[in-house]
């Protein structure tokens, strides 16, 4: 795998990662405000389930061991 294959596959993960809400975020707008945001006509801070956070970052942990191994890191 050339420097650019490699760096390209880590930047996917990395872009993945970033789309993930956080609790208490918009998943619309990514914002943390509690409050209205004239900005989003659709906004609402999202309450993440325990299970879908144990889901997402058992996940993450799985993809970047997957990199860790596939380039010999």
């Amino acid at each position: 795998m050339t420097k650019s294959e490699r760096y390209e596959k880590m930047a996917q993960f990395v872009r993945q990662i970033s789309r993930f809400t956080q609790d208490d975020e918009c998943q619309t707008c990514n914002e943390r405000d509690l409050g209205e945001n004239p900005a989003c006509p659709a906004h609402e801070p999202w309450d993440m389930p325990i299970d879908d956070a144990l889901d997402t970052i058992r996940s993450v942990i799985g993809q970047a061991r997957e990199l860790v191994v596939d380039l010999k890191l």
